[in-house]
């Protein structure tokens, strides 16, 4: 409630909203949820006070508030995204217990040039982030997006990285890049029938995405940017989920019957399969 009274409420009451300036992304099954508000980078610190309403200390909000402005400044961003996530399974590595077992986490990404000097800094270190490090030196371009949760924890702070993957005409060929992903980080290929539904979403854009924490990978996602209506209810089959967004009333109201991505993700759950809207203007 804190964070749509005092971030996404102002941010539509300002008005002029780009186009995707308002995101929600729900998995499949509704076991977890995001909210995204973009917002001017000087805006969105001033918007990030809601901490203080959720209980962050006045000490622990100023470093946080500070390493927002000090990666602003790093990747010279003139947007920031503000994002709220609620995980409704057990053990989701979040920083707030809600009532019900639902784990909250609030949190800030920018989008900028990241060298992979700068990534290796930024990084927890562990295993799996010296394997992310050994990407850029066979020639991987480094991360195009950084960001982290805003509330304070003991250690190296979660951080994730998003990739964009290299185009190609060919949706198959565009697939590959973010495949081939999944198993330089140790994770298991997709089986086939998998790629033959990801490959009938016709991406005409895809991005990799890696979360880290201080134990290292926690999870990893493929994200399909399609015109399409894509056959989510057939891939979340595959991969044992159960689809329930038909079940929400209000989803298509707010956002439509389409959605603007698909997420193909894996982490200590197993694949999952979760769908990005963004609010009509």
């Amino acid at each position: 409630e804190a964070f749509v009274e005092r971030v996404l409420e102002p941010v539509e009451a300002a008005g002029n909203l780009p186009a995707g300036a308002v995101r929600l992304l729900v998995e499949a099954d509704l076991s977890c949820l995001e909210l995204h508000v973009v917002t001017t980078a000087p805006r969105a610190t001033e918007l990030a006070g809601f901490l203080c309403d959720i209980g962050v200390p006045a000490d622990k909000f100023a470093a946080e508030v500070k390493h927002l402005n000090d990666m602003v400044t790093e990747l010279q961003a003139a947007d920031t995204t503000l994002w709220c996530r609620l995980n409704m399974r057990s053990g989701g590595g979040t920083h707030a217990e809600l009532k019900g077992g639902i784990h909250a986490d609030v949190g800030f990404s920018v989008r900028g040039h990241l060298d992979w000097a700068v990534v290796e800094l930024l990084m927890p270190p562990n295993q799996d982030a010296d394997m992310l490090l050994t990407l850029g030196e066979e020639g991987y371009p480094p991360p195009c997006v950084y960001g982290c949760s805003l509330l304070p924890v003991a250690g190296r702070r979660p951080i994730f990285l998003e990739f964009e993957l290299p185009a190609a005409q060919d949706c198959l060929r565009l697939l590959l890049p973010g495949l081939s992903f999944f198993r330089a980080l140790g994770f298991a290929k997709p089986e086939d029938n998998v790629i033959h539904k990801l490959n009938a979403c016709k991406p005409k854009k895809c991005k990799f995405r890696v979360a880290l924490g201080s134990e290292g990978l926690t999870r990893a996602a493929l994200r399909l940017y399609s015109g399409l209506k894509a056959p989510t209810k057939d891939l979340t089959k595959l991969v044992n989920v159960e689809y329930c967004l038909d079940d929400v009333p209000g989803l298509q109201e707010a956002f439509g019957d389409r959605h603007v991505h698909v997420d193909y993700s894996a982490d200590a759950w197993g694949y999952s399969v979760a769908l990005g809207y963004a609010l009509p203007r």
